[in-house]
């Protein structure tokens, strides 16, 4: 599945893009049972359900109840259950209770989806001006962002489960030729400014990425690649864990309150590493980048 494009578009092209990213939404919880929807295995994740729900409600909120005459709001208590933190509109559901919202199922939430893009592409086959084409780009690239989060937790409930289940159910080459990876060296950068940002009204920009400034940078130095698995491998096998010199001082709090020896998705079973994937458990690869 490949994420669409969401810069300033007009007229058709905006509707198009408008569907193909909700879409690509669908297309991810499309091979989700009813349940894996439902679940959130901690408070800093959300359920596929209310994902979806959230980001309907956005344009919603946002759009639809502002811009579009004689607009229903399709239930007015989902003002108060899909409201992420924007605290200006209101009061929020607690976050870390969305697990616990039976109620709207799925279905309902997916027939809130259809209600609101079909009063979205009605509106915007009638009206199209700056205004609303702003809304709607906004509410795309806040869609994307949610995609991003929907894969992230799904990948973590699914891998409180000691069965570890697949979300996609396909082989992945794996190669642990040391030949593949290059060298690492430290590449040293002088100290400069530079600009950051942008003041470019044409392509898409959060606020807080506008206006374009100068900063002042340090000098640093910075690795030509990734640390890979297999050298965090041979970290975790030097007592790195056990060392505070290695660990800023939060860290290594936090690393013996939660008795961390491992990343997140590591497992060491009859003497051989694994990660837990989308893909369900595979053989660590370690070629690939460390991550979690």
């Amino acid at each position: 599945m490949n994420k669409p494009e969401t810069n300033h578009k007009g007229g058709d092209a905006l509707a198009e893009c408008y569907q193909s990213v909700r879409r690509y939404s669908l297309a991810i919880t499309a091979q989700l049972s009813v349940e894996d929807c439902q679940l959130q295995a901690m408070p800093d994740v959300s359920p596929s359900k209310w994902h979806l729900a959230h980001t309907t409600w956005f344009f919603e909120t946002f759009l639809l109840s502002i811009h579009c005459k004689n607009y229903q709001v399709f239930d007015p208590q989902f003002k108060v259950l899909f409201n992420s933190y924007y605290n200006g509109i209101g009061a929020q559901f607690k976050r870390s209770n969305r697990g616990s919202l039976s109620r709207p199922s799925l279905k309902d939430v997916l027939t809130y989806r259809a209600y609101v893009d079909k009063a979205v592409l009605q509106l915007l086959s009638t009206h199209n001006d700056d205004v609303i084409e702003q809304i709607i780009t906004l509410g795309l690239n806040h869609e994307q962002q949610h995609q991003e989060l929907m894969l992230m937790d799904i990948k973590y409930n699914f891998s409180v489960n000691p069965t570890f289940p697949k979300y996609k159910a396909i082989d992945i080459p794996i190669s642990n030729n040391n030949n593949l990876i290059k060298p690492a060296n430290f590449i040293d950068f002088d100290q400069a400014i530079v600009n950051i940002g942008t003041s470019d009204q044409t392509q898409f920009a959060y606020d807080n990425e506008q206006p374009k400034h100068q900063v002042l940078i340090h000098l640093f130095c910075f690795a030509n690649r990734l640390v890979t698995n297999g050298e965090y491998l041979a970290f975790i096998n030097a007592g790195g864990y056990n060392n505070p010199q290695y660990w800023l001082s939060d860290g290594w709090a936090h690393s013996k309150n939660q008795g961390l020896s491992k990343p997140l998705y590591w497992h060491y079973i009859d003497g051989k590493w694994f990660e837990f994937t989308h893909y369900g458990l595979q053989p660590l690869n370690f070629n690939a980048p460390v991550c979690h």
